[in-house]
């Protein structure tokens, strides 16, 4: 495969699992150099950021362990194979709130650490007229979901206190997205 001057000479998996597989490209710069590329495919994802009519949004709490501490995220989840963002989405939206969402909106995707890591994470909102009580998800350690203010997202955001990388790009995209279409 070559990319921008690049060309694969030889690529081999050197780790796999369900979710992420890590391999090692042989590959030529666009300067003929000979490098070693490590490359985390990780499956691919989503995240959505619920609105209330009160302009409240909606966090879940988890404990991440390669992050070593809890984190503040949007419900969301990794895609089965074969399945489309916007059904992803839905499921994992009914898991994790117990809500049932016809009128989703897309925001893109965004892809972090993009020399090392081949991932996507589908970016959603939408707008309900109230969330239900959480809604036990037996496959993950859902701790507790968190309610607050659109505006006190932004400043935990500004504050570090919201640094999950799909959720800090919700706020911001949702945001855009709100105010060119009022």
């Amino acid at each position: 495969m070559q990319k921008k001057g690049y060309t694969t000479k030889e690529s081999k998996i050197v780790y796999k699992s369900p979710y992420i597989s890590v391999r090692e490209d042989l590959i030529d710069d666009e300067l003929g150099r000979e490098k070693i590329f490590n490359v985390v495919d990780l499956q691919y994802g989503t995240s959505i950021l619920v609105i209330d009519k009160n302009n409240d949004i909606y966090f879940v709490k988890q404990y991440r362990y390669g992050y070593q501490d809890y984190t503040l995220e949007f419900p969301g989840g990794t895609m089965d194979k074969n399945e489309e963002p916007e059904d992803t989405i839905k499921r994992e939206l009914f898991e994790e709130l117990g809500i049932k969402a016809e009128n989703i909106t897309s925001l893109g995707f965004v892809s972090g650490l993009t020399s090392n890591l081949n991932h996507k994470e589908y970016l959603f909102f939408t707008k309900v007229d109230y969330v239900p009580e959480i809604v036990e998800d037996k496959t993950e350690d859902v701790l507790e979901c968190i309610k607050m203010s659109f505006s006190d997202a932004i400043k935990m955001v500004l504050e570090n206190k919201i640094i999950h990388a799909p959720a800090v790009a919700l706020i911001l995209k949702t945001k855009t997205f709100l105010e060119n279409n009022r």
